[in-house]
């Protein structure tokens, strides 16, 4: 079954503040490689996650699944 939820808002974001995927993968905690595949919907972001990714991109969760 595919998923059709998808994160655009997460490279929008990473984008807004200037932070590279390597910086804002080592922020999070997790490999570059987990978040290049949520920026291109390879893969969703566990919802621990949520909260300290909203954060670090200084948006609310739900401007994650928002593209803009």
């Amino acid at each position: 079954m595919r998923n059709d939820v998808t994160m655009p808002g997460i490279q929008t974001r990473r984008r807004m503040r200037g932070l590279s995927v390597p910086e804002a993968a080592a922020a999070l905690g997790v490999t570059k490689q987990a978040w290049y595949q949520w920026e291109r919907g390879n893969a969703l972001p566990s919802a621990e996650f949520l909260p300290a990714m909203a954060e670090l991109l200084g948006c609310e969760i739900t401007d994650l699944y928002k593209d803009g």
